[in-house]
């Protein structure tokens, strides 16, 4: 049994140099923050951006991220946890603050429903490596739990993870305590 534990980033450093991708449009800031005093902020331009980080792969049964998406337009921030490049599954909120998940090669609505502008942590928990299957708990600045969704199958078959991803466009957004 293994946690996020070798999975980490509250970006506390100041930085993403341990990040590859789109670095220019994510910067680390301390106006708004959750998980120690800095947060990682995707500034909203208009093109498709992405940052990937690596971490010790691991069958790791639990992964999460605090997110807080400023906007209410079509296009929020995505965290995908993967292995090689290759999703598992991943989580964003649409424009109506649906919770979307990841099933299989679908997307689903996961029935859980988020506010823009607040800060919540997307935890994907029990994470199954034989049946290939991972739940979705969703938490609030609070701690207090907003909702949870089981029996998501895997985007693709995977044995471990050892990355996890953000994309954005056209969204300001936050994003801390990834573990």
């Amino acid at each position: 049994y293994r946690t996020g534990a070798g999975i980490s980033d509250s970006f506390e450093d100041g930085d993403i140099s341990e990040w590859n991708g789109d670095t220019g449009a994510y910067s680390v800031q301390s106006a708004v923050a959750i998980d120690g005093s800095q947060a990682l902020r995707d500034d909203g331009s208009a093109t498709a951006h992405s940052l990937t980080r690596s971490f010790a792969a691991g069958s790791y049964q639990k992964v999460s991220v605090w997110m807080n998406d400023t906007s209410t337009g079509s296009y929020h921030p995505l965290f995908s946890v993967q292995n090689s490049g290759t999703d598992l599954g991943y989580v964003y909120s649409d424009s109506g603050n649906n919770v979307i998940v990841r099933d299989g090669g679908s997307e689903v609505d996961s029935g859980i429903d988020v506010a823009t502008n607040a800060w919540y942590k997307y935890r994907f928990v029990n994470i199954d490596y034989a049946a290939q299957t991972y739940g979705l708990e969703v938490y609030d600045s609070s701690g207090a739990m907003v909702g949870s969704a089981s029996g998501f199958s895997f985007a693709n078959s995977v044995t471990e993870i050892d990355s996890v991803a953000l994309s954005g466009d056209n969204d300001v957004a936050f994003i801390d305590g990834i573990q």
